[in-house]
């Protein structure tokens, strides 16, 4: 049962305990640890939603989708355990999707959400910022996402006169 990636998956990351994975429509795919190249059918774990980007922390994946988040988390692909966090929050592109130590970050179109497998997801600017205001002054296409210094920075999307070759704003 050691086949290469289907067609169409995408996004392949490492974890951390030799197991890579990665996702097609709304299909985590994982592979045989320390063996990139055997993904076996039977690794597949399924979600609600279209999965839009992964994100790792420790032993455990994020899946960013356009509904509710998933966290898969295990030591052996073939007994992965699935939690669909409660909340919708649509994560808004792939490239804000950031793994830490301290959680898996990412834009969505409530705010910059924080998961943490161990608690709930919280939303990190819903203090300081309204969701009017943050889908205002926020990119919401084409981030890329860099953990500088213990602060999340995000630049992108396509400047008012289509250029998309250079970073027009950020946060």
């Amino acid at each position: 049962n050691w086949f290469p990636p289907e067609q169409g998956v995408n996004g392949i990351v490492a974890m951390p305990n030799g197991m890579s994975v990665g996702f097609r429509d709304n299909e985590i795919w994982f592979s045989e640890p320390y063996r990139p190249h055997a993904w076996p059918p039977g690794y597949v774990i399924t979600t609600e939603f279209p999965i839009v980007g992964l994100g790792i922390i420790g032993t455990s994946v994020v899946a960013c989708t356009n509904g509710a988040p998933y966290a898969a988390t295990g030591v052996n692909p073939g007994s992965m355990t699935l939690l669909k966090f409660p909340e919708s929050a649509p994560c808004t592109s792939r490239g804000s999707i950031l793994g830490t130590s301290e959680g898996v970050y990412y834009s969505s179109t409530k705010g910059l959400i924080k998961i943490i497998t161990t608690g709930p997801m919280t939303n990190t600017t819903e203090m300081w910022i309204t969701r009017d205001k943050w889908a205002q002054l926020t990119p919401q296409k084409n981030l890329h996402a860099v953990m500088q210094a213990s602060c999340y920075f995000a630049f992108g999307t396509i400047g008012p006169d289509g250029d998309a070759s250079q970073a027009q704003n950020g946060f």
